[in-house]
């Protein structure tokens, strides 16, 4: 099935490097393909460090269909809530996360803090 432009998917994707290797083989790589899948992909870096990145991200945010969070990009609660303000429609990329610890606590990161507000997303609430 073929796609004309108003029926384009637009998908942010916030990465924390825009040029490192990962982000070149599972995204960069692959944007052709999902143009002509009808996906229209952005790829915003959006480093820890940078409060102009994060407003950035939010801006664009509310202008995309949804959101895909690649890698171990942290997120306090509140730029979380923002997040889900300007987009409720937010993916995780979880499969690289489950062996990095949570740096402010060292503690393991289990997603429980971002599990609720995960099914609070998807539930709607």
């Amino acid at each position: 099935m073929g796609y004309s432009p108003s029926n384009v998917m637009k998908v942010l994707c916030v990465v924390e490097h825009g040029n490192a290797p990962s982000t070149r083989l599972r995204l960069r790589d692959c944007l052709d393909h999902y143009l002509r899948l009808g996906v229209e992909a952005t790829v915003l870096p959006a480093r820890r460090s940078s409060v102009a990145d994060r407003l950035q991200m939010l801006k664009e945010a509310a202008r995309h269909d949804v959101v895909v969070l690649f890698k171990t990009i942290g997120f306090s609660e509140l730029e979380l809530s923002l997040l889900q303000r300007a987009n409720r429609r937010i993916i995780f990329d979880f499969d690289d996360a489950v062996m990095f610890r949570d740096q402010s606590f060292a503690t393991r990161n289990t997603g429980g803090r971002c599990a609720g507000k995960i099914s609070k997303s998807f539930c709607g609430q």
